[in-house]
This record gives structure tokens, C-alpha cells and sequence, in this order.
């Protein structure tokens, strides 16, 4: 498997063709989640092969934004059995590939650790001090393509989402569970300055 040989190739395109309304699910996000997998996947104990699977799972868990938005991971699977032939990637390690793109499919279903890794590595942002920065990206990315409203639907979603979330490996939750909870509240309180009905913040 021709791992650094296939993250330069589709992380150029990401770069490069990606929609420019995507403030979130962009190419920094990509390599965003591929560092929060390694040092997930370092404290799983997680090594060779598989660790080349799951990073190779992280590369290409968005690629298919690159043509549709509501059904990317099945787009992105599809770019996977296209592209990783020639990286040196047999059928058995695509599936294995395949199948850790779909866990991340929302609401997220994995069934084995690695997928439990790229999952929570995913959505590891949600318990860090960057929390709102890139809460606030993905808000316009979902207002841009007209999934959200305004910024109140939002506040309302992402509340009920970071009460309701929880992470599957031990070492995300020692990691990220209580930042959580802590961005929660801070949002619950709209420490943040966003919109309500009867407030206009700055």
C-alpha cells in the first residue's frame, strides 16, 4: 500500500476542486482527522497495516465532496475502489477501506475499532478549545448548501448534538469527553454571541 503516494494525490484535488462554500469539510479538515486518528490509534495500540487502512479511510472519508454533498461517503467509496488500484491497494484492503467510510455516515454506526477510531477522530473537534471556530465553518458550509436556517436553528441543533454524542474508544473519551460538556454549556449559555429571538449579539 502506497499510502504517501495516494494522500499527495487526494489531497491535491481536494486543494484544488473542491467547492469553495465547503469552509469545513475542506482539505484541512482531512488532514485535521488524520491527525486526530494517529494519536487515537497510537493510544489503541493500533500498528502497521492496519494503521495504513485506517489512515487510508480518514484520506478518503470526504473525497466524494468533491461531487455531492447529502451522499458523499458512498461517493467517496466509489473514488476509493476508482483510485487505490493504483496505489497498490488489493480488493480486501479497499473493502476494509470502504467499510470505515461508511461508519462515519451520520449517525455514525461503527462496528470495529478501527472504524470506532475514525469516527471519533472524525468528530474529535467537538471536544476541543477549537470547538467554535470550526462549529461556526460548518454552520455557513450547511447554510450555504440550505441544510440550516439561520444561526438560532443551528444553536438549537448543535446543543441537542453535544448532549447527545458520545465517543466509542477509551482513549476519545479520556480525551475529549469533558470539553464536550464544557462547550456545551458555554453554547447553552450563548457565551458565544449568536443570534437569538429576542438578542441580537455582536
Amino acid at each position: 500500500m502506497q499510502f504517501d503516494n495516494a494522500y499527495s494525490f487526494v489531497i491535491q484535488k481536494l486543494e484544488s476542486e473542491l467547492p469553495k462554500y465547503l469552509t469545513y469539510h475542506n482539505a484541512a479538515h482531512t488532514k485535521e482527522v488524520l491527525e486526530a486518528v494517529e494519536g487515537l490509534a497510537a493510544s489503541e495500540n493500533i500498528s502497521g497495516n492496519e494503521l495504513t487502512i485506517l489512515k487510508t479511510g480518514a484520506l478518503f472519508h470526504d473525497a466524494g465532496l468533491l461531487e455531492t454533498y447529502k451522499t458523499h461517503e458512498d461517493i467517496s467509496c466509489k473514488m476509493a475502489r476508482q483510485w487505490l488500484p493504483k496505489f497498490d491497494y488489493n480488493k480486501e484492503e479497499i473493502d476494509q477501506v470502504c467499510s470505515l467510510i461508511m461508519a462515519t455516515k451520520m449517525p455514525q454506526a461503527p462496528e470495529t475499532k478501527l472504524a470506532e477510531i475514525l469516527c471519533d477522530a472524525d468528530l474529535s473537534y467537538l471536544g476541543t478549545d477549537t470547538y467554535i471556530m470550526k462549529a461556526d465553518k460548518l454552520y455557513k458550509e450547511l447554510h450555504e448548501a440550505g441544510i440550516i436556517k439561520d444561526r438560532e436553528e443551528w444553536r438549537n441543533v448543535e446543543i441537542k448534538f453535544l448532549q447527545t454524542h458520545n465517543f466509542f474508544t477509551k482513549s476519545a473519551i479520556t480525551k475529549y469527553s469533558q470539553k464536550i460538556k464544557h462547550n456545551e454549556e458555554r453554547l447553552r449559555e450563548n457565551e458565544f454571541g449568536y443570534k437569538t429571538k429576542k438578542h441580537r449579539f455582536t
